[in-house]
């Protein structure tokens, strides 16, 4: 049997309606049917089926898991074997109790790895568990349609050294494997980015269906109101762009002048910016840089930490101006805003220039090469604003063939 899914929209936000298409497929026999020419396929019978979207988060070394303990029984989240842990919102009775006390009957069977694997993953959201179908008979494709909501103040996908947030639909159901049933689950990565500043995320408190803020239906009137609001509330002066253009100083003696070519940057695009020197300067790197801050209650070592992503190096010695380019990749995140870590982008620049002359001569009527040259490095960051892309392609989508 194939199984496959693919989620609706090259890109999903938080607040956005999650549509998905879910299909099971017969498997071909290899002997064909007499007089059609046509091969058969084989039945199959599927006792139940049901869909779900979780996120869930890993810990990096920068952050104490004994802050979370209690965040890992708040939620539910499946693993890759079956393996389900957090019984926050498990369903209490009916058919997709009696599917759910399956899975967790399946920890028993698993081994001590993928056990203590699963222990890393600590729930961020899950959707109520929805019933695609009950005893099924596949002899013809068959597909069915899954539809979610996702909360507007969820953390988008991200992946750094300190945590990493992920997304999936996933999929489960029941078939016969030797006269038995058998408990399937198949998982399908999304990546969702953030629509702005959203509201702060607190990561001991996951959204589950009983904790999810409802949404419900605005009228125009609704709209009218809050968009005066906003007007009244704020100014020009209270949100200021970020700047085109950096004069860089030590001292109060000007190095060099940044120019950025458009702000903000999306993901896919690349910081493009001109820096025109002051002084003389040897040698210039550029880094683009994402600076995590971790809440110093559950930090392990320094609460503040830099992650290098893309890096351009130049020798400057004879010029005065120098453009830069730095890609910025398609798996960074624009922006995290949770109560335990925040991150932000800033381009660092390195300068390395000279202490002094860099001849010897003291009538100055012949220069003379020094042997060795005294320098100096001055290092500085500037704030950059990146938004999620314009396109992400044609949607999401996998298969799966179940034997």
């Amino acid at each position: 049997m194939h199984v496959e899914a693919a989620i609706d929209g090259p890109l999903i936000f938080v607040g956005d309606t999650l549509s998905a298409k879910i299909s099971f497929t017969p498997q071909r026999s290899r002997r064909r049917s007499s007089g059609t020419g046509q091969s058969d396929s084989t039945p199959v019978h599927l006792l139940a089926g049901y869909a779900i979207v979780q996120g869930t988060f890993r810990l990096g070394d920068q952050i104490l898991p004994e802050s979370f303990e209690a965040t890992r029984n708040s939620g539910v989240v499946v693993g890759n074997h079956g393996v389900e842990y957090g019984y926050g919102s498990m369903p209490q009775s009916g058919l997709l109790s009696s599917m759910w006390g399956g899975l967790r009957n399946l920890v028993a069977k698993q081994p001590e790895d993928d056990f203590d694997e699963a222990q890393d993953i600590y729930p961020v959201f899950n959707t109520p568990q929805q019933l695609l179908f009950t005893d099924l008979v596949v002899k013809h494709p068959v597909s069915f349609d899954f539809v979610a909501e996702l909360p507007s103040n969820l953390p988008p996908t991200y992946r750094s050294r300190a945590l990493s947030i992920s997304y999936q639909l996933v999929i489960g159901f029941q078939h016969f494997v030797n006269d038995a049933p058998e408990p399937t689950q198949l998982f399908l990565p999304f990546r969702v980015y953030p629509l702005g500043a959203a509201s702060s995320f607190d990561l001991t408190k996951p959204l589950t269906p009983e904790t999810a803020p409802t949404t419900k239906s605005q009228t125009m009137q609704d709209f009218i109101d809050n968009f005066v609001n906003e007007s009244q509330s704020s100014s020009p002066a209270e949100k200021p762009a970020q700047q085109l253009s950096y004069n860089v100083a030590k001292n109060g003696e000007q190095i060099a002048t940044v120019h950025f070519a458009r702000s903000p940057a999306r993901i896919g695009d690349a910081i493009e910016a001109v820096v025109e020197l002051a002084q003389p300067c040897l040698h210039l790197t550029a880094r683009l840089e994402l600076c995590e801050v971790i809440d110093e209650e559950i930090a392990a070592g320094a609460a503040q930490a830099y992650q290098t992503f893309t890096r351009q190096t130049m020798a400057t010695t004879a010029l005065d101006r120098v453009a830069l380019h730095l890609p910025l990749l398609h798996g960074t995140t624009p922006l995290l805003n949770t109560k335990q870590i925040q991150s932000s982008w800033s381009l660092r620049l390195e300068f390395v220039g000279l202490v002094g002359t860099y001849y010897s001569d003291s009538s100055e009527q012949e220069k003379i090469a020094k042997a060795s040259l005294n320098t100096e490095v001055f290092s500085c960051r500037l704030p950059i604003s990146v938004l999620a892309p314009d396109s992400g392609g044609h949607g999401t989508s996998k298969s799966w063939s179940i034997h």
